[in-house]
Protein backbone atom coordinates (compact mmCIF):
# COMPACT_ATOMS: atom_id res chain seq x y z
CA UNK A 1 0.00 0.00 0.00
CA UNK A 2 1.18 3.48 -0.81
CA UNK A 3 -1.30 5.09 1.59
CA UNK A 4 -3.18 3.34 4.38
CA UNK A 5 -5.40 4.73 7.11
CA UNK A 6 -6.99 2.43 9.65
CA UNK A 7 -9.49 3.48 12.31
CA UNK A 8 -8.95 7.24 11.92
CA UNK A 9 -11.19 9.69 13.78
CA UNK A 10 -11.28 13.46 13.21
CA UNK A 11 -13.36 15.80 15.35
CA UNK A 12 -13.60 19.58 15.19
CA UNK A 13 -14.59 21.68 18.21
CA UNK A 14 -16.90 21.80 19.94
CA UNK A 15 -17.96 18.20 19.16
CA UNK A 16 -18.39 17.74 15.37
CA UNK A 17 -17.02 14.40 14.14
CA UNK A 18 -16.37 14.34 10.39
CA UNK A 19 -14.44 11.07 10.18
CA UNK A 20 -15.41 8.11 12.33
CA UNK A 21 -13.43 4.86 12.15
CA UNK A 22 -12.18 5.88 8.68
CA UNK A 23 -10.28 3.21 6.72
CA UNK A 24 -8.57 3.74 3.37
CA UNK A 25 -6.03 1.83 1.32
CA UNK A 26 -4.59 3.12 -1.95
CA UNK A 27 -2.08 1.15 -3.98
CA UNK A 28 0.51 2.67 -6.28
CA UNK A 29 -1.05 3.54 -9.64
CA UNK A 30 -4.66 3.47 -8.43
CA UNK A 31 -7.03 6.36 -9.04
CA UNK A 32 -9.32 7.39 -6.20
CA UNK A 33 -12.60 9.30 -6.45
CA UNK A 34 -14.28 10.56 -3.28
CA UNK A 35 -17.94 11.49 -3.57
CA UNK A 36 -20.24 12.84 -0.88
CA UNK A 37 -22.38 15.71 0.23
CA UNK A 38 -21.05 18.91 1.77
CA UNK A 39 -19.58 18.38 5.22
CA UNK A 40 -19.12 14.63 4.84
CA UNK A 41 -15.32 14.70 5.38
CA UNK A 42 -13.97 14.52 1.80
CA UNK A 43 -11.58 17.46 2.15
CA UNK A 44 -10.59 16.41 5.67
CA UNK A 45 -9.63 12.94 4.41
CA UNK A 46 -7.52 14.42 1.61
CA UNK A 47 -5.82 16.82 4.03
CA UNK A 48 -4.78 13.82 6.14
CA UNK A 49 -3.00 12.39 3.09
CA UNK A 50 -1.26 15.73 2.56
CA UNK A 51 -0.04 15.72 6.19
CA UNK A 52 1.65 12.31 5.85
Amino acid sequence: MMIRFKGIWKTFPPNHTVLEDFNLGIREGETLVILGKNGSGKTTALQLIKEV
